[in-house]
């Protein structure tokens, strides 16, 4: 199964977690959604209401903060948002739950 992202244009959290995305060079396919009307797409997909939506074989990833974090755990992704010093790691990631 390839990742799957719901998202609506005008959104800097979209953006945010496609840019991370096409960033770790992890495949995802991206499903554009007009406003309001992505509602019906993200309670699909096991969201609530907002966007970004990251459908993975695994899990249903209902915001950029934790798409960014699961990005961090893959193995295989070529950039990782957080860097790679634990301590930089820790720190990022307690300022952005701040």
């Amino acid at each position: 199964m390839t990742n799957t992202l719901i998202s609506i244009g005008p959104s800097h959290y979209c953006e945010k977690s496609r840019w991370a995305l096409d960033l770790s060079e992890l495949s995802f396919n991206e499903q554009l959604h007009v406003p309001f009307f992505h509602v019906s797409a993200v309670k699909r997909a096991g969201g609530t209401r907002t966007t970004p939506v990251l459908q993975t074989e695994s899990q249903t990833l209902a915001d950029s903060e934790a798409i960014s974090r699961w990005i961090q755990e893959q193995p295989n992704s070529h950039w990782k948002p957080y860097g790679n010093d634990e301590k930089q790691v820790s720190a990022i990631q307690s300022m952005e739950t701040e």
